[in-house]
């Protein structure tokens, strides 16, 4: 049940969790930094700022999940495990096969390029902007 390939594929999910909470840190301080520099000391900038955040997060992990799922199309197990876009897992799913296909190491991977590209890209983007745009 737990050999080497499912302790990799683990091992993939923790550093998939970890990467996906550094992306949405940083892409909350470029939600308020971006809101700073636009509306000022407006009033209704917070709310805002979580609003932003949340449709931000949402995006790419269903980017991600659309990745994915093309991915793990190709993971059908003899007919008893089928990821499909429209019904999710069908067919009778044992403990075994759902460990194969949850710490599948490949599955994790568009999802955790996304957020690698997307946390430097916020990182870039929040330094240029702290430099730039905002006096402090």
């Amino acid at each position: 049940l737990f050999n080497g390939y499912n302790f990799f594929g683990l091992a993939m999910y923790i550093l998939n969790m970890v990467i996906s909470f550094i992306f949405q840190v940083i892409t909350a301080y470029v939600v308020i930094t971006l809101l700073k520099t636009v509306m000022g000391n407006q009033k209704g900038r917070t709310i805002l700022a979580v609003i932003l955040w949340f449709v931000i997060i949402n995006a790419v992990s269903m980017l991600g999940g659309l990745f994915t799922t093309h991915l793990a199309s190709g993971l059908d197990n003899e007919g008893e495990i089928m990821l499909t876009q429209e019904s999710g897992l069908s067919s009778t799913v044992f403990l075994g096969d759902f460990l194969h296909v949850l710490f599948q190491p490949a599955i994790y991977l568009p999802t955790m390029l996304l957020c690698i590209a997307g946390s430097v890209a916020g990182y870039l983007l929040t330094v240029w902007m702290m430099e730039k745009k905002l006096s402090v």
